[in-house]
Protein backbone atom coordinates (compact mmCIF):
# COMPACT_ATOMS: atom_id res chain seq x y z
CA UNK A 1 0.00 0.00 0.00
CA UNK A 2 2.48 2.09 -0.08
CA UNK A 3 2.32 5.33 -2.76
CA UNK A 4 5.21 6.95 -2.35
CA UNK A 5 8.65 6.46 -0.88
CA UNK A 6 11.15 8.72 -1.11
CA UNK A 7 15.21 8.23 0.91
CA UNK A 8 17.42 10.12 -1.29
CA UNK A 9 20.09 8.20 -1.31
CA UNK A 10 23.13 7.99 -3.70
CA UNK A 11 22.53 12.11 -3.98
CA UNK A 12 19.33 11.40 -5.84
CA UNK A 13 15.86 12.90 -5.50
CA UNK A 14 13.66 10.08 -7.09
CA UNK A 15 10.54 7.99 -5.69
CA UNK A 16 11.05 4.89 -5.45
CA UNK A 17 7.40 3.73 -5.87
CA UNK A 18 7.72 4.95 -9.50
CA UNK A 19 4.68 7.13 -9.58
CA UNK A 20 5.78 10.64 -9.84
CA UNK A 21 8.20 12.94 -11.31
CA UNK A 22 9.99 15.53 -8.71
CA UNK A 23 11.00 18.67 -9.26
CA UNK A 24 13.62 21.12 -7.51
CA UNK A 25 13.08 24.68 -7.37
CA UNK A 26 16.16 26.89 -6.57
CA UNK A 27 18.74 24.93 -5.03
CA UNK A 28 16.92 22.43 -3.25
CA UNK A 29 19.43 19.17 -2.73
CA UNK A 30 21.15 16.51 -1.27
CA UNK A 31 23.06 16.86 1.91
CA UNK A 32 25.41 13.76 2.17
CA UNK A 33 26.89 15.44 5.68
CA UNK A 34 23.28 15.34 7.14
CA UNK A 35 21.15 12.25 7.15
CA UNK A 36 19.13 10.19 8.76
CA UNK A 37 20.07 7.14 7.03
CA UNK A 38 21.62 6.30 3.83
CA UNK A 39 24.16 8.46 2.28
CA UNK A 40 21.80 11.70 2.38
CA UNK A 41 18.81 13.99 2.90
CA UNK A 42 17.15 16.89 1.20
CA UNK A 43 17.85 20.30 2.55
CA UNK A 44 15.28 23.11 2.32
CA UNK A 45 17.14 26.62 3.31
CA UNK A 46 14.24 28.36 3.88
CA UNK A 47 14.33 30.95 1.27
CA UNK A 48 12.37 29.92 -1.98
CA UNK A 49 13.74 25.90 -2.00
CA UNK A 50 11.00 23.80 -3.12
CA UNK A 51 10.30 20.25 -3.81
CA UNK A 52 7.27 19.78 -6.37
CA UNK A 53 5.80 16.44 -6.45
CA UNK A 54 4.11 16.02 -10.23
CA UNK A 55 1.27 13.41 -9.95
CA UNK A 56 0.59 13.60 -6.26
CA UNK A 57 -3.23 14.70 -6.51
CA UNK A 58 -4.07 11.05 -5.68
CA UNK A 59 -1.14 10.18 -3.90
CA UNK A 60 -2.03 12.77 -1.04
CA UNK A 61 -5.67 12.60 -1.25
CA UNK A 62 -6.53 10.12 1.33
CA UNK A 63 -10.24 10.51 1.05
CA UNK A 64 -12.25 9.23 4.49
CA UNK A 65 -9.81 6.26 4.22
CA UNK A 66 -7.10 4.76 6.71
CA UNK A 67 -3.37 5.79 5.92
CA UNK A 68 -0.13 6.94 7.71
CA UNK A 69 2.32 10.17 6.07
CA UNK A 70 5.54 9.40 7.95
CA UNK A 71 8.69 11.09 7.34
CA UNK A 72 12.25 12.04 9.37
CA UNK A 73 12.87 15.73 9.97
CA UNK A 74 15.46 18.00 11.52
CA UNK A 75 15.22 21.65 11.99
CA UNK A 76 18.22 23.26 12.97
CA UNK A 77 18.44 24.85 16.07
CA UNK A 78 19.02 28.28 14.69
CA UNK A 79 16.17 28.39 12.36
CA UNK A 80 13.45 31.47 11.71
CA UNK A 81 11.04 31.41 14.25
CA UNK A 82 8.82 33.78 12.24
CA UNK A 83 5.41 32.28 11.60
CA UNK A 84 3.68 30.36 8.85
CA UNK A 85 6.34 28.07 7.64
CA UNK A 86 5.54 25.22 5.43
CA UNK A 87 6.71 22.04 5.56
CA UNK A 88 4.30 20.73 3.04
CA UNK A 89 0.78 21.40 1.42
CA UNK A 90 -1.43 21.21 -1.61
CA UNK A 91 -3.60 23.93 -0.63
CA UNK A 92 -2.87 25.91 -3.46
CA UNK A 93 -3.66 29.77 -3.79
CA UNK A 94 -7.17 29.22 -2.03
CA UNK A 95 -8.48 26.49 0.37
CA UNK A 96 -9.64 23.66 -1.75
CA UNK A 97 -11.90 20.86 -0.03
CA UNK A 98 -9.58 18.71 1.96
CA UNK A 99 -6.17 20.57 1.43
CA UNK A 100 -3.49 19.72 3.17
CA UNK A 101 -1.63 22.39 4.95
CA UNK A 102 1.15 21.19 6.98
CA UNK A 103 3.46 23.48 8.98
CA UNK A 104 6.92 23.45 10.67
CA UNK A 105 5.67 26.94 12.62
CA UNK A 106 2.04 28.65 12.49
CA UNK A 107 1.31 31.52 14.97
CA UNK A 108 -2.36 32.28 15.23
CA UNK A 109 -4.71 34.39 17.93
CA UNK A 110 -4.38 31.55 19.93
CA UNK A 111 -0.59 31.35 20.45
CA UNK A 112 2.36 29.61 18.67
CA UNK A 113 1.38 25.68 16.78
CA UNK A 114 4.53 23.61 15.99
CA UNK A 115 4.16 20.94 13.41
CA UNK A 116 0.39 21.56 12.98
CA UNK A 117 -1.48 19.25 10.70
CA UNK A 118 -4.61 21.24 9.29
CA UNK A 119 -7.21 20.34 6.95
CA UNK A 120 -9.84 22.39 4.95
CA UNK A 121 -13.17 22.10 6.55
CA UNK A 122 -11.13 22.25 9.93
CA UNK A 123 -9.20 25.71 8.84
CA UNK A 124 -9.74 27.10 12.55
CA UNK A 125 -7.58 24.89 14.34
CA UNK A 126 -5.02 22.36 13.71
CA UNK A 127 -6.71 19.09 12.94
CA UNK A 128 -3.26 17.73 14.91
CA UNK A 129 -0.52 19.55 16.79
CA UNK A 130 2.77 18.53 17.80
CA UNK A 131 3.19 21.57 19.93
CA UNK A 132 6.82 20.22 20.97
CA UNK A 133 9.64 23.21 19.74
CA UNK A 134 11.73 20.80 17.76
CA UNK A 135 14.39 23.82 16.43
CA UNK A 136 17.35 21.72 18.17
CA UNK A 137 19.17 20.31 15.37
CA UNK A 138 17.98 16.65 16.08
CA UNK A 139 16.66 14.43 13.87
CA UNK A 140 12.93 13.25 15.05
CA UNK A 141 10.54 10.42 13.87
CA UNK A 142 6.96 12.10 12.45
CA UNK A 143 3.97 9.93 11.89
CA UNK A 144 0.56 10.79 11.36
CA UNK A 145 -2.13 8.11 10.80
CA UNK A 146 -5.87 7.64 11.02
CA UNK A 147 -7.46 4.39 11.79
CA UNK A 148 -10.61 2.64 11.94
CA UNK A 149 -13.75 5.08 12.46
CA UNK A 150 -11.56 8.39 11.15
CA UNK A 151 -9.76 7.91 14.61
CA UNK A 152 -6.44 10.14 14.29
CA UNK A 153 -2.67 10.53 15.92
CA UNK A 154 0.40 12.49 15.63
CA UNK A 155 3.24 10.44 16.94
CA UNK A 156 6.84 12.08 17.55
CA UNK A 157 9.60 9.59 18.18
CA UNK A 158 7.07 6.98 18.46
CA UNK A 159 5.47 9.44 21.43
CA UNK A 160 1.34 9.91 20.38
CA UNK A 161 1.27 13.93 21.02
CA UNK A 162 -2.15 14.79 20.06
CA UNK A 163 -5.28 13.09 18.90
CA UNK A 164 -8.26 13.39 17.13
CA UNK A 165 -11.52 12.06 15.60
CA UNK A 166 -12.14 13.07 11.96
CA UNK A 167 -14.03 11.84 9.43
CA UNK A 168 -14.11 13.78 6.93
CA UNK A 169 -11.34 14.56 3.63
CA UNK A 170 -8.06 14.47 4.26
CA UNK A 171 -6.30 15.42 0.61
CA UNK A 172 -7.54 16.92 -2.61
CA UNK A 173 -7.85 15.41 -5.70
CA UNK A 174 -6.89 18.07 -7.64
CA UNK A 175 -3.82 20.17 -5.80
CA UNK A 176 0.22 19.21 -6.78
CA UNK A 177 1.76 18.92 -3.20
CA UNK A 178 4.77 21.21 -2.72
CA UNK A 179 7.47 20.63 0.17
CA UNK A 180 9.17 23.44 1.43
CA UNK A 181 6.84 26.32 1.22
CA UNK A 182 3.62 26.80 -0.40
CA UNK A 183 5.33 28.26 -3.35
CA UNK A 184 9.49 30.10 -3.68
CA UNK A 185 8.32 32.90 -2.25
CA UNK A 186 5.64 31.67 0.31
CA UNK A 187 5.95 30.67 3.54
CA UNK A 188 9.55 28.98 3.01
CA UNK A 189 10.96 27.00 5.87
CA UNK A 190 14.03 26.01 6.67
CA UNK A 191 14.60 22.07 7.65
CA UNK A 192 16.45 18.74 6.50
CA UNK A 193 13.75 16.06 4.91
CA UNK A 194 14.92 12.04 5.11
CA UNK A 195 12.45 8.77 4.31
CA UNK A 196 9.37 10.27 3.79
CA UNK A 197 6.55 7.63 2.49
CA UNK A 198 2.95 7.66 2.43
CA UNK A 199 1.00 4.45 2.51
CA UNK A 200 -2.70 4.01 1.20
CA UNK A 201 -5.53 2.01 3.49
CA UNK A 202 -3.18 1.45 6.41
CA UNK A 203 -2.65 2.92 10.12
CA UNK A 204 1.13 1.75 10.12
CA UNK A 205 0.99 2.68 13.86
CA UNK A 206 -2.17 2.33 16.21
CA UNK A 207 -3.77 5.89 16.87
CA UNK A 208 -5.36 4.39 20.33
CA UNK A 209 -1.63 3.30 21.58
CA UNK A 210 0.35 6.05 23.78
CA UNK A 211 3.67 5.22 22.46
CA UNK A 212 4.59 2.92 19.27
CA UNK A 213 8.29 1.83 17.80
CA UNK A 214 9.50 3.81 15.40
CA UNK A 215 11.75 2.59 12.07
CA UNK A 216 15.49 1.76 13.06
CA UNK A 217 16.43 1.94 9.75
CA UNK A 218 15.80 2.98 6.44
CA UNK A 219 12.72 1.91 4.53
CA UNK A 220 12.63 -0.96 1.81
CA UNK A 221 12.19 0.63 -1.45
CA UNK A 222 9.13 -1.08 -2.46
Amino acid sequence: NTKFLTNFTNASIIDHSMAHNLITYNDTQINTSVKKYGSGSIYFDGTGDILYIENSPLTFDFGTGQFTLEFWCQVPSDAATTSLQMLMSNEGSTWATGGISYYVIYTDGVGNHTFPFYVNDAPTNPVLNAVDDLRDGNWHHHAIVRGTSGSMAYFIDGTRKSTRTYTGIVGNDARFMRIGGLSTTQRTAEFYLDELRVTYGVSRYDPSQTSVTIPTKAFANK
